[in-house]
């Protein structure tokens, strides 16, 4: 505890700060993915896929394209671990 006191600032800033601060500015990665409709679509249309179905004699067949933010990168499990682990820690000598 008397480690805690010490800290006592520090441990603040770091958890009403630095750490939504990291969790603000965390890399992420954009995956699209493709889904394929009959007889109508919902999205953002894959013109030269859908062109492409439609040429093979398809007409009803429609291609989309959907982007998704992914952060599950291995520095983000990393973040996530570590601020995990230190809200454990700082129960455990809390209690």
């Amino acid at each position: 505890m008397s480690l805690l006191a010490s800290r006592g600032e520090a441990l603040l800033d770091f958890a009403c700060y630095w750490l939504p601060e990291l969790v603000r500015v965390l890399p992420s990665r954009t995956l699209v993915s493709q889904r394929v409709w009959r007889g109508g679509y919902q999205g953002r249309l894959d013109t030269r896929a859908t062109l492409a179905r439609h040429l093979n004699g398809e007409p009803d067949v429609f291609v989309t394209r959907a982007r998704h933010r992914d952060f599950n990168l291995p520095e983000n499990v990393f973040v996530r671990s570590l601020a995990s682990r230190t809200v454990r820690v700082l129960d455990d000598v809390v209690r």
